[in-house]
Parts: C-alpha cells; sequence; structure tokens
C-alpha cells in the first residue's frame, strides 16, 4: 500500500513535469504538418511529422493516466477497431522485432471491435507485445476477435516466482535502466 501511494504522488508530479512540453511538442507539431503540407513537401516527411504527432498523443494520454492513477476515474470509451489499435501498433514495433529476429504474425477474426478506451487499449497491446518481442522469443503472434485481443509468443515463459509478481509496480526482470517495471502493471490497471 506504501508502495503504491508514493507511486501516486510520483506520477502526479512526473505527469504535471510532462503535460508542459509535450503540450508545446504538439503544437509546433500540428504547426510543421499545416506547413508542410501547404508547401507540398515530401510526403514521407508529412507521413514522419504525423507519426511522431500520433506518438506525442500517446504521451500525452499517458500522463493523463498517470494523473487518474489510484483513483476512479472514467475512461473515453466508445466503439473502437480493435483490428486498427492492434495494426497501429504492430507498425510502431514492427522494426523493434525485425531487430531482434522476431517475426510478427496477426490473426484478425471479423467483426474485431469493443467498446472501450481506444488510447488504453492501445497502450496495453504495445506494453503486451513488447514484452512478447522482447521475452527471447523467435515469434509472436497477435489475434483480435470481437471484444478480444490475445498476444502469444514462443519464449521460453516465466518461473513461480516471477508469475507472482508479474504485474506489481516496479518489478521487472530486466537489466537495471532497460526497464521501469510499470509496463504490465500499468496494463493491469487499465
Amino acid at each position: 500500500a506504501a508502495k503504491l501511494a508514493a507511486l501516486g504522488q510520483l506520477s502526479t508530479g512526473v505527469a504535471h513535469e510532462i503535460n508542459n512540453p509535450t503540450s508545446i511538442i504538439l503544437t509546433r507539431l500540428g504547426l510543421l504538418i499545416s506547413t508542410a503540407d501547404e508547401e507540398g513537401l515530401d510526403p514521407e516527411l508529412i507521413a514522419d511529422l504525423e507519426t511522431l504527432e500520433h506518438q506525442t498523443k500517446r504521451i500525452a494520454h499517458i500522463t493523463q493516466s498517470l494523473l487518474r492513477f489510484g483513483r476512479k476515474s472514467s475512461l473515453n470509451s466508445q466503439l473502437c477497431s480493435l483490428e486498427d489499435i492492434v495494426d497501429l501498433t504492430i507498425s510502431i514495433l514492427k522494426h523493434t522485432a525485425q531487430k531482434q529476429n522476431v517475426l510478427l504474425n496477426v490473426e484478425h477474426n471479423e467483426n474485431a471491435t469493443a467498446y472501450a478506451d481506444s488510447q488504453s487499449i492501445e497502450q496495453v497491446c504495445f506494453n503486451l507485445i513488447k514484452n512478447a518481442i522482447e521475452s527471447g522469443a523467435t515469434q509472436v503472434t497477435v489475434r483480435t476477435s470481437l471484444g478480444h485481443i490475445s498476444v502469444e509468443d514462443d519464449g521460453e515463459g516465466m518461473d513461480e516466482e516471477t508469475l507472482r509478481q508479474v504485474f506489481d509496480p516496479f518489478f521487472t526482470t530486466k537489466e537495471i535502466g532497460e526497464g521501469s517495471g510499470l509496463g504490465l502493471s500499468v496494463s493491469y490497471g487499465i
């Protein structure tokens, strides 16, 4: 309980510190995208700027999640496409998977939708797929169906001790400096 209370205080402070620069970055990126579009600049450059804008919006959403941490609040739930969420997440992690020689498989079933907060589900997908890629696996399979996303890898799995702690805040099996131990805890909370 003390650890969670400390995490709540820390997350609120960090979120406030990150919020202002994130807002400035979003504003400037919007201006750059609009100028690049008006000037007819390279479509790849515009696409890269739009990717940066999307990821910055994710940072803003994460800071809002940190501000909500430890207190009840409503999520922005609406009907969303789980296929779109998974495809976006895969596009973000594709390079990481290639660098680690991990094959990413995606299997979509028809009508893969859910009533959910799409940015929160995107965060959960990102954390699960990234952990699967880093598990020592050679392949990761992500499946969508109505109201459901599953992530499966062929890594070696977890021992009993790790399984007991995997959702605890700050618990990580990674080397010092390589993981915060918050990804699965935040995902569990979502």
